[in-house]
Order: C-alpha cells, then sequence, then structure tokens
C-alpha cells in the first residue's frame, strides 16, 4: 500500500499546486496541473480498482477536467446523458452535482495523516 500513498501524495501535490496556481491567474501553468492530478488520480483508479477512495478520486478528476476546460474558454462542458428518458438532452448543473455526501469519512481512510492535511487545505 506504500505505493499507493505515494501516488495520492503526488496527485495531492499537483492539485494543490493547480489551485495555488489557478488562484495566481497563471493559467498554462495551472492546466498543466491540473492535468498532472488528473493523471494520477486515474492512475490510483486504475492501479487499484478496489480501493474505497476511487469514487472520491473518479468525482475530483472529473472536477479538474471541468476547470481546465473553462480556464481554456470552452463552453461549459454540459455533459449529454446517452442513455436513458433524457437520452440526447443536457443535464443540469443540479443533475450533475452530488447532493448527498459519499459515505467515507476521515477515520475509515488509515495512515494517511499527511494527505488528509494536504487535502483539507486544498479544500
Amino acid at each position: 500500500m506504500s505505493s499507493i500513498r505515494e501516488l495520492e501524495r503526488v496527485a495531492s501535490s499537483y492539485a494543490t499546486r493547480a489551485v495555488y496556481l489557478d488562484r495566481q491567474g497563471k493559467t498554462d501553468s495551472a492546466i498543466t496541473m491540473y492535468k498532472r492530478a488528473v493523471e494520477m488520480l486515474m492512475k490510483i483508479t486504475k492501479l487499484y480498482p478496489d480501493y474505497q477512495l476511487n469514487q472520491i478520486y473518479i468525482q475530483r478528476a472529473q472536477a479538474y477536467q471541468r476547470r481546465i476546460r473553462k480556464l481554456r474558454g470552452e463552453p461549459d462542458g454540459s455533459l449529454m446523458e446517452p442513455n436513458g428518458p433524457k437520452a440526447g438532452q443536457k443535464l443540469s448543473y443540479d443533475e450533475l452535482v452530488l447532493t448527498d455526501k459519499p459515505n467515507v469519512k476521515w477515520s475509515d481512510v488509515i495512515g494517511l495523516e499527511q494527505v488528509k492535511a494536504v487535502i483539507e487545505e486544498a479544500i
């Protein structure tokens, strides 16, 4: 599990740096760091498919990808729902945003105190 911790540390570092650069108005550098954070988060989900925090990491990666699109000046990126009763219609913001919190607590994550601190700082 130490390799997963290292990947989490690296992803967190990239994300923290991206947010900092984003706030400083350094768009190109922020985009680069957001991309790296996404790559690390997706790498974790592929290497450790049964990891408890994968769903959260996927959500974070999607949020970073939306931010990249916004920084590039691309359209809002409203997702199209491919199947279902609203097939082909754009989903509203309220439909895309999670309103229910995932059932994962800090106490469920064991031995990642440094990562927890970095995540709390980024939030």
